[in-house]
């Protein structure tokens, strides 16, 4: 018998060898040896680099000033307002703009000291009004400048200005006082009537009754004091603490809010009469009688203020009989 062991282990080996040599590109052509289709694997994705951006934040969503008039009544100082620009984000805001649109009103001008603005860090807009409003006196629709604040790496921010004076339309009425003493990094203070009569025939109500509503110049206090001693019904000062507007705090106004002649009010005073009849009968109050909600103090079961308003010079107040019908016109106090 011939002996092939050596030669049969000389095959073995250069089998082995082969073997060896081939099973990497093998591996490789299957996908690393897991049994797969032979199709290559995917490189990894390259990372997509992340650009870090940051976010602006404005002080008031809105900013409303007061006309510069004293000369047509001392309280209209026209005082500059602030408006605080806050980078909240985590990086430097960069280029930071202002710009407004439409323009505001003549004489009224915005100084800001934005530009770049670290993380944390804020910078301002100073509101300076004219004498002029931003809308004439009576205007339901006025175009309102807003001021867009924009960074180069960040958001959009628009804030809506506005220069008020007697008659202008704002939160729901027809401003006819103004409060420019509240603090310079919000809105001024003051009061509108309505846009118009909640009522054209209404009793004062509670004849009979005194209700205790004894203040001549705060008709916020003397209404919910009529209402919680006459309760629910058809009379004057119910029918202003019912919605108008999209607001909810109207009140009955007091005499001295309607008007000076008559009632031994101050003349200094802002009232209806002035900054609304007197100033081109804005809100068409001219001619007709209206409920006060104060009580005549010499009777205060039987009589209350009225008003009638007149372009003529013929306004006055007087007293009358709770059971008489006049007309309702609402007032409330801005939001600053």
């Amino acid at each position: 018998m011939r002996d092939f062991s050596h030669g049969h282990c000389t095959n073995l080996r250069i089998w082995a060898w082969a073997l060896l040599c081939v099973l990497p590109l093998w591996l490789a052509g299957c996908g690393g040896g897991g049994g797969g289709s032979g199709v290559a694997a995917a490189p990894p994705p390259t990372p997509t680099p992340t650009t870090l951006s940051t976010t602006l934040a404005a002080s008031v969503s809105s900013l409303a000033l007061s006309v510069n008039d004293p000369g047509l009544n001392p309280a209209l100082t026209g005082n500059p307002r602030i408006i605080t620009v806050t980078n909240t984000g985590s990086v430097t805001a960069t280029d930071v703009t202002v710009s407004v649109a439409p323009a505001l009103p003549s004489g009224t001008t915005v100084a800001s000291n934005c530009t770049n603005l670290a993380a944390a860090a804020s910078c301002t807009l100073t509101v300076t009004p004219g004498a002029t409003p931003s809308a004439a006196a009576g205007v339901l629709a006025p175009a309102v400048p807003v001021a867009t604040i924009a960074a180069s790496n960040g958001n959009t921010l628009a804030v809506p200005i506005q220069v008020l004076g007697y008659g202008s339309v704002y939160q729901g009425g027809y401003v006819f006082a103004i409060d420019d003493t509240t603090p310079d990094t919000g809105s001024v203070g003051g009061k509108v009537a309505a846009l118009s009569d909640a009522s054209t025939a209404l009793v004062w109500g509670g004849l009979g009754t005194a209700t205790g509503a004894s203040s001549l110049s705060d008709g916020q206090t003397n209404t919910p004091t009529i209402v919680t001693v006459l309760g629910t019904g058809t009379y004057a000062a119910y029918a202003c603490t019912l919605p108008d507007h999209g607001y909810t705090d109207w009140y009955l106004p007091a005499i001295c809010e309607m008007d000076t002649r008559g009632s031994g009010c101050p003349a200094s005073t802002q009232t209806m009469q002035s900054s609304l009849v007197d100033n081109g009968n804005v809100g068409a109050l001219s001619g007709n009688n209206y409920w006060s909600s104060s009580e005549d103090l010499a009777n205060t079961t039987f009589e209350a203020w009225g008003e009638f308003f007149s372009t003529g010079g013929t306004d006055v107040a007087y007293t009358a009989t709770k059971g008489f019908a006049l007309d309702v016109r609402c007032a409330r106090q801005l939001t600053p």
